[in-house]
């Protein structure tokens, strides 16, 4: 089986992209193998997400069907604790005075 697609490539970001018209021969790839091909993407998506998210997770499990071609994802929230983290010292003082040294506001 072949696909066929358009795609525009550049050399560089300051470059004129050039059409090409790439067609796939899918023969002879086993079904690991096309996994292996889903994976090695889906892996480049999902740290793309943590990079703008600026955050990494120690352990993350996702579903590759969220991956899949045409959906969107949004970059995963960072927890209070990592966003707490970021935080420089000074930041982190105005944030704790805010709430009378504690992080959640008292029901006063």
């Amino acid at each position: 089986m072949q696909t066929v697609h358009n795609i525009a490539t550049k050399i560089n970001a300051r470059s004129e992209a050039k059409n090409t018209q790439l067609t796939i021969d899918w023969e002879n790839m086993t079904e690991d193998e096309l996994r292996e091909l889903a994976r090695q993407t889906i892996v480049i998506k999902v740290q793309a997400a943590w990079r703008r998210a600026e955050t990494i997770p120690e352990t993350a499990t996702i579903k590759a069907h969220d991956y899949r071609v045409g959906a969107r994802n949004s970059a995963p929230q960072p927890t209070v604790e990592e966003m707490l983290a970021r935080l420089s010292p000074e930041e982190l003082a105005h944030v704790m005075s805010r709430f009378g040294g504690r992080l959640v506001p008292s029901a006063n």
